[in-house]
Order: C-alpha cells, then structure tokens, then sequence
C-alpha cells in the first residue's frame, strides 16, 4: 500500500519489502488536555448505529471533530478568553463523518462543546466552541487509527484552484520538517517560549482595556484575576503554537489563497515567527529575505506605478459607482490619470522618498514628538502610521493622521478616497450595495501578493527549479546558499513593478543562524 503524506507505522522497522498494512497507519490531532474521551462515551453512550460497538472509532470521529475546530479557532486567531463560536461547513463535514451531527449533538450534552444555535439557510452554518471545562488548558495528542480519517488527514486542507496555480509551492511546503520536533515542543513550556506568551498575553489585555474601556470584560478585575486571565491566553498562546509545529511534522498542510487579499496561507505562516527558524526543508536550514516596511513601500505605486495597480484600486472601489458615493470612485479615477504623468506634489515626492530610504517611521516619530511634547519611538510611530493606513477615516482626530495632513496632504487625501467608504460597522455603510470594510488594506495585500507569488515566485521558479521556495506573505524563505538569489531577484522585480528598489532583508538573527558570512 502506498502511505499518504502523515503516517507512523506502529512498531514497524524500516525494512525495504515491508509492506505496510492499512492498519498500522496513524495520524495525530490535537485535544485539550483534560479531556478523556474513551472515559466519556463509557459513562455516556453515543447514540450511532454506525460502528456502535467500535470505541475507538467513535472516539477518533470526537477527536477529529474536536481538533477541526481547534484549527479553525486558531487560523481565526480566536484562541483566547470570549473565544468566537467557529463555522463547521456539514457538507465537509458528511463527506468525512456521515453521522457527524449525532457527534456534535452528544458532545454538545456532555458540555465538551459549546454552540451558536442561530442557523441562517443559505448564510452561515451552525457555530461551536469548546466548552468552559475545556478551554485554556493545554492541549493533547490524540493518535487517530481510523482508516477513513487517517486518509483525510493524510490530504491536509489543501484548496485544489491554490494547488493548481501554485505546484511548486505547495511542493515545496510538503518537504518541510521541524528540526528536533519534541524538543522544540517541550521549550515552548518552558523558558523564553512561555515568558512570550505571557508578555504577549498581559499586552493584549491591556490594550483591551486601553480600547474598549468600560466595554472590557477585563475592567473590574483585581490583580489575582487579571493574573489568571493572563495565564490562560498564555496557555492558548502555547497550545496553538503547538499545533501549528503539530501540523507540519505530521504533514498535515494547509495550502490555500485567500479571494480577498490573494494573501497564500500556509502550514508555514502559521508557525509563531518565532518558531519559524525550527524549520527545516530537505534536511537544510532555511533563512528568510524580507521585504522591509512592505505596507508603505507597496504603497508608493500607488503614486509611481499607477498604471500597473488601476484595475486593482479600482475593482477595490467599483461598489461605490452607483451610490451617493459615487464621487469617490470618479475622484479616484481622476487621481490616478494624473499620476500616470507623474504629477503630484512636492510633499508626495518627499513621502516616497523617505519610503524609498526607509527613514518614514523615524519622521513620524520626531514629528509626533514634536506635536505631543512627549518622546516617540519608531516602534510607536509605526502603529501611529497604521492606525492612519487602515481605520477608518472619520477617526479624524488620530495623531497621525495630522502629521500626514501636515506634510503629505495628497497622499492623506488619496488613501482617505480610497477607505471613504469604511466604517466600524455594516449599518453604518447602508448607502453602500456591498460593504467591503478597509479598501486601502486589501488593496496593499493583493499588491504585495500578487507581486511575491505571481512575479518574484514564477521568475525564480523558472530560473532556478531548483531553489526551495517557502512564501510568508511579505517575505520568502529558502535554503541557506540560495538567499542571494532570492535576494537580487527580488529586489529587481520589486523596482521594476513598484518604481522605487525596495529593502529586502536576509534575517540571518530571526531565523537563528546569525550574522552569516558575505560572499
């Protein structure tokens, strides 16, 4: 028998002429940690006709159910306190388990889940989360023997148009390893892992109560509360940092382009950033060449290479023909008719210049320094320059957003056009057909992705097959003594497409190699 992608043979010998029987294949899924499923189904009975007499196979049908939903939570990012109840498709789901419904319905019972009884036909499927019992407490490998579920996982969650437009990728991506996967596991327990989880864990919670004030759920809780709220995103933090080096050792890949952003999402963007430099491809270590400051230097072509990117800023905006905005979409047009001729103001030369040199963000700063009387860093500066780029802009009153008024006027009026239909919420937007929130966002992310995987991706390929290629949106990975081709070809596609060479980064420190030799 040929074994798919993930298997682990059950006390088999890597002998030649072995053959290897359905049977002694295994795949492995997530569970939290103090659940106990065989335990469970004993003290309360599934009502299946199905395999009604096979405990492990009810109990490996729970298991894979369970751990899809603990993947989409943490695709959605939603692993934390007040998690969001996460969409299960039953179609998918019949396709794999025919009875899935009676599953979910026990689990549902005995409190392992917890679900959205709202159901739209036509809209959005039934919702589900893990029960209160069950969240923030770690998670747990489950070994599945079931052969149905074994060949599904074995396929991973492979989008078949992502597969067909990007071969080599998704080649590239099943040859992934992680580089001493139980030791990497057990230091995420531990160490300067956890103390990540639990910095990142306080500063969120923090930054909830700075946004949403009395709104929080966190506002009124003593110290001793807010310590165990912290320790509980950590311990999600952890868990899903696990299951996203679970996922690449067990081959069990996810490949798909999102139709919003064409952003391709893989086994490999999920891994913490942190984690990334565990990974391995063919046996060799891989570093990474990244396109620094990608947002703001993508949206110089906006300005310098309007031509290239009109159809994209264009179908971003096209919902607001036809409306009261309407005006919007024609001042649009007429922008970028004049920038085709390079015709823009002095002050838009000087945005794209201190983009070009990489100097915006300390602008920022100082000018922001200069207007709050307070010190400003460049890390601080940079969210300053987002919360302009992507909220909303009737938030007028965003620091920001007066320095770009100061000094970058039309380039504050373009994206403001741009975004002039983007509110908080849908009711908000009643004037508009379809609401599609934060345009200026999509339209750096298509940018920025169809430059990476449709340009720099197809050129290496057909220059040099060869050359392992791992996309992390804004960056490519490949193996050590291939970065400087990676490199030159980026940079070059990248001045030939935008209009200004951009800044690729080899990130020699973050992928744990160092400071590698030139040569």
């Amino acid at each position: 028998m040929k074994v798919l992608f993930l298997t682990k043979q059950i006390g088999a010998k890597n002998t030649p002429n072995k053959k290897v029987s359905i049977k002694d294949v295994t795949a492995i899924v997530n569970i939290p940690s103090n659940l106990e499923i065989r335990g469970l189904i004993r003290e309360s009975p599934i009502p299946v006709k199905h395999c009604s007499e096979n405990l492990n196979q009810q109990a490996d049908k729970v298991a894979y159910l369970i751990s899809q939903i603990i993947d989409r939570q943490a695709l959605k990012k939603q692993s934390q306190l007040g998690v969001e109840y996460v969409r299960m498709n039953s179609k998918i789901m019949q396709e794999t388990i025919r009875d899935y419904d009676i599953y979910l319905n026990w689990m549902v019972k005995n409190g392992i889940l917890d679900w959205d009884p709202i159901y739209i036909l036509g809209g959005h499927s039934r919702g589900y989360k893990l029960g209160l019992k069950y969240q923030q407490k770690g998670i747990q490998n489950h070994v599945i023997t079931y052969p149905v579920l074994v060949n599904k996982l074995g396929k991973g969650n492979i989008d078949a148009h992502s597969k067909q437009k990007y071969p080599k990728l998704l080649h590239d991506l099943k040859s992934l390893t992680i580089e001493n996967y139980k030791g990497v596991i057990e230091e995420t327990n531990i160490g300067k892992y956890k103390q990540l989880a639990y910095k990142i864990s306080e500063s969120e919670i923090n930054e909830e109560i700075k946004i949403k004030v009395k709104k929080s759920v966190y506002i009124g809780m003593n110290k001793k509360q807010l310590k165990n709220a912290i320790h509980k995103r950590a311990i999600d933090k952890i868990s899903s940092w696990q299951n996203a080096l679970c996922k690449i050792n067990e081959k069990q890949f996810y490949f798909n382009q999102d139709k919003t952003s064409s952003r391709l999402h893989t086994s490999a963007v999920s891994i913490k950033k942190e984690l990334r430099k565990h990974l391995m491809i063919n046996g060799q270590r891989l570093v990474a060449c990244d396109i620094k400051n990608s947002q703001p230097y993508f949206s110089t072509g906006l300005f310098l290479n309007p031509k290239k990117f009109e159809n994209i800023i264009l179908d971003s905006i096209h919902h607001y023909k036809g409306t009261n905005l309407d005006w919007v979409y024609e001042a649009v047009t007429n922008m970028l008719v004049k920038f085709e001729t390079r015709i823009f103001l002095d002050s838009t030369r000087n945005y794209i210049d201190f983009v070009a040199s990489g100097e915006l963000y300390e602008f920022m700063a100082k000018e922001l320094s200069v207007l709050t009387n307070k010190k400003w860093s460049r890390e601080a500066a940079k969210l300053e320059l987002f919360k302009v780029l992507f909220s909303p802009p009737r938030y007028k009153n965003i620091l920001g957003r007066k320095i770009m008024k100061k000094h970058f006027p039309e380039v504050l009026r373009f994206f403001t056009l741009i975004n002039y239909g983007f509110r908080k919420t849908k009711a908000q937007t009643s004037n508009l057909k379809n609401y599609r929130g934060n345009r200026l966002s999509r339209i750096l992310q298509i940018m920025e992705s169809e430059t990476v995987l449709d340009v720099i991706c197809k050129e290496l390929e057909k220059s040099y097959p060869n050359i392992p290629l791992i996309t992390i949106h804004d960056g490519i990975a490949t193996s050590i003594g291939n970065q400087y081709i990676v490199k030159s070809i980026m940079e070059r596609i990248l001045e030939e497409e935008v209009g200004i060479a951009g800044n690729v980064e080899i990130e020699w420190d973050k992928w744990g190699i160092g400071r590698y030799p030139a040569y």
